[in-house]
């Protein structure tokens, strides 16, 4: 059975590290005016608009991956949340089972047992040391 844990402080940590990435835009952003002049004739036209395709598809793709970046912080921290609550609950709901319904059925059933069997109990040195045995018996 493979172990899973998880660490939600971290995944929140890892999740602002992400988130952060791309906050500083400045280096795209200066990029943007920039417009090459190769010159009027056609190598240099063609350089041109090779040049600006190429330009606006890094700045594109930057902010592309800043919105992502953005969303993945906000996913993460959501699923750090939804383990965090999902753990907690479900220590709790096992916690209650096991103080309700086995802990509460074990007593039960060892009461009726030690109720309904009539073994070696109430000796001399501890009449009833709970355990249901005469301690002091030596078989005589």
């Amino acid at each position: 059975m493979a172990k899973t844990s998880y660490d939600p402080e971290g995944l929140r940590k890892l999740a602002d590290n992400i988130g952060d990435l791309l906050d500083d835009m400045d280096p795209f952003n200066a990029i943007k005016g920039q417009h090459p002049d190769a010159g009027t004739f056609a190598t240099a036209q063609w350089l041109e608009r090779i040049v600006d395709d190429r330009r606006n598809g890094l700045v594109s793709h930057a902010e592309h991956l800043k919105t992502i970046f953005k969303e993945l912080k906000s996913s993460l921290k959501s699923m750090a949340d939804a383990l965090e609550d999902a753990d907690q609950g479900n220590a709790e709901k096992i916690a209650k089972s096991i103080e309700g319904d086995v802990i509460g059925t074990i007593t039960a059933d060892d009461e009726k047992t030690e109720k309904n069997q009539h073994n070696f109990s109430g000796g001399k040195s501890k009449p009833d040391d709970g355990d249901g045995y005469d301690d002091s018996f030596d078989g005589k």
